[in-house]
């Protein structure tokens, strides 16, 4: 009888469990005119500078282009790189130490095939790096891949 006055009171005494906060989502979405955009889901912080790595693949060779804020964002450097076949770093931030919001569009680019016209197969982002206002690191998860048609 005993044990079970203690097996209750361990029952009652016990912290309870509580799930580890959930990461911001940064993942790839279409826009209506066709770009691809970068945007961060449920984000808790404001978003100083940004740095992704995208690679397409699936396809021919695609080249990564035309990268610009997202709408309203008041980011000043915005650029895209190609580091090598299928692969572009993109870099969004402010030089003016301007923050964008915790959600919301970053960032877009332009995909397209190296020998023209559309890009075939799938872009994903393979890293990313997020800093917040004092330059400490944001903890993202990343969405899946995006079909580039």
């Amino acid at each position: 009888m005993r044990w079970w006055i203690l097996l209750a009171l361990a029952a009652c005494t016990s912290e309870p469990k509580v799930a580890p906060p959930k990461s911001p989502l940064l993942r790839l979405a279409r826009t209506s005119d066709g770009a691809v955009k970068i945007e961060l889901l449920d984000g808790t912080v404001a978003v100083r500078a940004m740095e992704v790595e995208l690679v397409a693949s699936g396809g021919a060779a695609v080249i990564i282009e035309d990268a610009a804020p997202g709408p309203g964002v008041p980011l000043d450097s915005v650029r895209v790189k190609m580091a090598g076949t299928n692969r572009a770093v993109l870099f969004a931030g402010d030089t003016r130490g301007v923050r964008v919001g915790s959600s919301g569009e970053l960032a877009r680019v332009r995909a397209r095939a190296a020998a023209g016209g559309p890009a075939d197969g799938t872009l994903v982002i393979e890293r990313a790096v997020l800093a917040d206002g004092e330059g400490a690191p944001i903890t993202v998860e990343l969405g899946g891949a995006l079909p580039l048609r």
